[in-house]
């Protein structure tokens, strides 16, 4: 019998928050922040199968409307990623992410 190989992962099995790098707010104008992603896998055991996947992600909150990044695999659960600068139209908006798409390869 042969082993059961493990499928694709998909964009659920991935999970994208922001880290703050570093914030400077002007009163009721606004803020520019610098955020940084962290992924996280929450899928089952897919990556120790051997893929490796690049991950796009929409960062939400910043005035001039959604940003799209990619973080880059370097091996295993490990990504290449860049710093994005947001600038918010009020200083209470929220910055958020979330998935778009993974593309994997083995």
């Amino acid at each position: 019998m042969a082993p059961e190989l493990a499928s694709e992962p998909e964009a659920k099995d991935f999970e994208v928050g922001l880290r703050t790098i570093s914030k400077q707010c002007f009163g009721s104008a606004g803020c520019t922040t610098v955020v940084e992603p962290e992924i996280s896998f929450v899928g089952g055991n897919t990556l120790a199968s051997g893929y490796e996947c690049d991950l796009t992600y929409t960062i939400t909150g910043d005035e001039s409307g959604e940003i799209v990044q990619t973080a880059t695999s370097t091996g295993g659960t490990s990504y290449l990623v860049n710093r994005t600068v947001v600038s918010t139209p009020k200083s209470k908006t929220k910055i958020g992410a979330s998935v778009a798409s993974v593309n994997c390869r083995r």
